[in-house]
């Protein structure tokens, strides 16, 4: 699993992700027995947030991750994709979710 991008969102937006997880070959994992999650963290590795996937309908690859970022400190996260299959867990790359205070506000 790779995963290369930064997101940028408002504190306080429902995050919502369709993410396609794939093995080192590119092919898409089948997902119907997997517990998988999406892991947020500040920069000093406290946990902000875990966030369920779930998978879509026949479980090939695709999955969806909703969840409320009102909680969230302003400023650079780290995250990555935790994917559990028959006790095995595979960790993507690190990537960075960047939070910003509306203006609004």
């Amino acid at each position: 699993m790779v995963a290369r991008e930064i997101l940028r969102l408002k504190q306080g937006v429902t995050l919502a992700l369709d993410l396609l997880v794939t093995d080192d070959l590119g092919s898409a994992v089948n997902l119907s027995t997997a517990t998988a999650n999406v892991v947020v963290c500040d920069a000093l590795g406290n946990a902000v947030a875990t966030l369920p996937m779930t998978p879509a309908v026949g479980g090939l690859g695709w999955a969806t991750v909703t969840g409320s970022t009102a909680a969230w400190p302003v400023g650079r996260l780290m995250a990555e994709v935790q994917v559990t299959i028959g006790g095995t867990v595979e960790i993507s790359d690190t990537f960075s979710i960047v939070v910003e205070r509306p203006v609004s506000q």
